[in-house]
């Protein structure tokens, strides 16, 4: 009797077990789940259907998903192992903003039926900044009262005096100076930001070990540019608002790659970051490909 009741419990347990490897798998994987900003990683959507289980329709996902951004989509791939069938498909994203943000769900379609993934949580984070010196926390130290100081005070007036003069100086000149004509510059915008990059290049100062002075030319020929060609104050914007602004004039791929290098310029001018010269000279070249990237849009809407 035992033997049987065995026997029994054994044959179902190896019906349930066969049962679950016929019933359609499916999930979603990302080979990173801590990227920097700007930084890019690929999510992979899995199934495992049987010989039968068609048709299989992937989702089409939107361009953001929940701030992060779809870079490319790549083809469904599938593969034929004995009695079952497996589906790929592999979708690049990136991240603009900082913070731990979640890819809902994904639902797949397998004979008209739903089936989703798993939640799949990415953080992205700010740059990593090198050294010590720019971020010292010291103790604070008492202000002492040290009476009135007429030094101080001298030095204010004579201050004050020296500008008074100053500007009365160049009030009077201002009014006898003819009307300064301003240059208007006979080059295209175009044309000037790729003059611009090649007296970048011709200086070296990335050679130099000047590479702050280096970042922030290339930084001012792509801000330049996009004023000339949109209209918009770009160089009185921040590098959030130069994204923003920039977003729609170029494919995703060329935005990311630009991205890079705003984000790089950021770190080299203001957190003492020590760029290298293969990553300098790449960084010119991308924006050098950004920028022929806007003007070959702009020139196809104006034909």
């Amino acid at each position: 009797m035992r033997a049987r009741l065995l026997i029994f419990f054994i044959a179902i347990i190896f019906l349930h077990l066969q049962v679950a490897a016929q019933q359609p798998l499916v999930s979603a994987s990302a080979d990173r789940n801590r990227i920097f900003l700007g930084e890019q990683f690929t999510m992979t959507l899995l199934v495992e259907v049987g010989l039968n289980d068609r048709p299989v329709v992937f989702p089409v996902l939107p361009d953001t998903l929940n701030h992060l951004e779809v870079i490319k989509r790549k083809a469904v791939d599938s593969v034929r192992s004995g009695d079952r069938l497996r589906y790929t498909q592999e979708i690049v994203l990136t991240g603009f903003d900082s913070g731990m943000w979640s890819i809902p769900p994904q639902v797949v379609k397998v004979k008209g039926k739903d089936y989703r993934t798993g939640i799949l949580r990415v953080a992205v984070m700010n740059v990593p900044l090198s050294g010590e010196g720019y971020n010292d926390i010291k103790d604070i130290i008492p202000v002492t009262d040290g009476g009135f100081n007429w030094k101080k005070w001298l030095l204010v007036l004579a201050t004050v005096l020296v500008v008074f003069f100053a500007v009365r100086y160049w009030w009077n000149q201002r009014r006898s100076a003819p009307p300064a004509i301003p240059q208007v510059s006979r080059s295209t915008a175009f044309e000037e930001a790729m003059a611009n990059l090649k007296k970048i290049q011709q200086e070296k100062a990335n050679e130099k070990g000047e590479i702050k002075a280096y970042y922030s030319s290339i930084y001012d020929v792509f801000r330049t540019y996009l004023t000339r060609v949109s209209g918009k104050p770009f160089m009185q914007y921040t590098t959030d608002e130069i994204l923003m602004g920039s977003k729609n004039m170029l494919p995703p791929d060329k935005f990311s790659s630009t991205a890079e290098v705003m984000r790089i310029t950021d770190a080299v001018k203001f957190a003492k970051y020590q760029s290298d010269l293969n990553e300098s000279v790449n960084s010119l070249e991308r924006v050098r490909s950004g920028i022929e990237e806007i003007n070959r849009q702009k020139r196809s809407l104006d034909q």
